[in-house]
């Protein structure tokens, strides 16, 4: 799924739309819900901004969007759980990501819950929908490769009818920050490994499990901790022989 340069927008037929059918306090506590008020439309773009969980290849088959894609998003907000519903419109004149439908859940959920609530919906498919987990990487627009695999990364620079407080961060500041986080992580692992000493293969081994390579090491890791490793375990081996063989004489 291809959705790179889409918008997300919403409209009022979607306003009107959710407080219809889950603004009214009484129905939605039957159903263990809770009825949506004008200001939980405000937290749209915090909600598809840093999620805890995305469902991707959802389509719907029923009404008047059948056979089209959508993405469903569930966010914890105080001590609630928002769900909302974007269906994908792929048209010539407009590529966007429109509201579909939003409503509120009491307590918190997890991914099997979160997937359980919507394939119960019988206008929708999915079959080949997958479910992704964001609480771990601190929500979109994150560094999960699965996540990008997955095509969630769309470009929410431009969010119709919302405060430009609210509105995600631009391309440009989210590939700042995602730089910065993986140059953190991969300088925690390098640090790890340059702690282990000489046992260059449990160091190799972690290094591989945390997919963490020597050119990306010497791009992002300090250099006094790429030196030495570079003197350590990215050494030749033969180096690395010869420098135990004279710590072993050193000792004798």
């Amino acid at each position: 799924m291809d959705i790179a340069g889409f918008e997300h927008e919403i409209t009022d037929e979607f306003v009107a739309h959710a407080i219809k059918n889950h603004g009214n306090e009484k129905i939605e506590k039957t159903r263990g819900q809770i009825a949506v008020k004008e200001d939980d439309f405000r937290r749209i773009p915090e909600i598809i901004k840093s999620p805890d969980y995305v469902i991707v290849g959802g389509k719907y088959i029923t009404g008047k969007s059948k056979g089209k894609d959508f993405f469903a998003y569930a966010k914890k907000l105080d001590d609630d759980t928002t769900h909302y519903f974007e269906e994908v419109l792929d048209g010539k004149k407009n590529r966007s990501l429109r509201g579909k439908t939003l409503y509120k859940q009491k307590g918190t959920t997890d991914e099997q819950k979160f997937f359980n609530i919507v394939s119960n919906n019988k206008t929708v498919n999915l079959s080949k929908a997958k479910t992704i987990s964001l609480t771990a990487t601190g929500g979109y627009p994150g560094l999960s490769p699965t996540i990008k695999e997955s095509g969630v990364v769309a470009n929410p620079t431009k969010t119709e009818g919302l405060s430009d407080s609210n509105i995600p961060q631009s391309a440009e500041k989210s590939r700042e920050i995602e730089i910065a986080r993986k140059a953190g992580y991969i300088q925690g692992v390098c640090e790890c490994v340059s702690a282990i000493g000489d046992n260059h293969a449990l160091g190799k081994k972690l290094l591989t499990e945390m997919n963490v390579t020597k050119d990306m090491a010497k791009k992002y890791a300090n250099p006094g901790t790429f030196k030495k490793l570079e003197q350590g375990i990215f050494a030749p081996k033969s180096e690395q022989k010869q420098e135990q063989e004279q710590v072993r004489s050193i000792k004798r």
